[in-house]
């Protein structure tokens, strides 16, 4: 899916210029969700994110400024941002 959203917005980037549209992708993110399902999913989602190149999960202001950047930023357009502690490295 996330290669069809990518090349989607490079797509309607083209298309739609000079609008502008871009697409942040978070990766494992900690919110109150993380552990609602009880201490052993927490423990294995904790488990998963130690993986990242950075070993954590990520934070929700982390992934609001990335969305923060691509708005104010008026040169980025028809680009994803990974907000996944280097995950897709890996």
């Amino acid at each position: 899916v996330g290669g069809a959203v990518e090349a989607f917005t490079r797509g309607i980037a083209q298309e739609i210029a000079p609008k502008r549209i871009n697409v942040v992708s978070p990766g494992m993110i900690d919110t109150p969700m993380h552990g609602a399902d009880g201490p052993e999913r927490k423990a294995a989602t904790d488990k998963r994110a130690a993986g990242n190149l950075i070993p954590r999960a990520g934070t929700a202001e982390e992934v609001a400024e990335a969305i923060l950047f691509v708005i104010t930023n008026d040169f980025v357009t028809g680009t994803t941002v990974d907000v996944d502690g280097g995950w897709l490295l890996t």
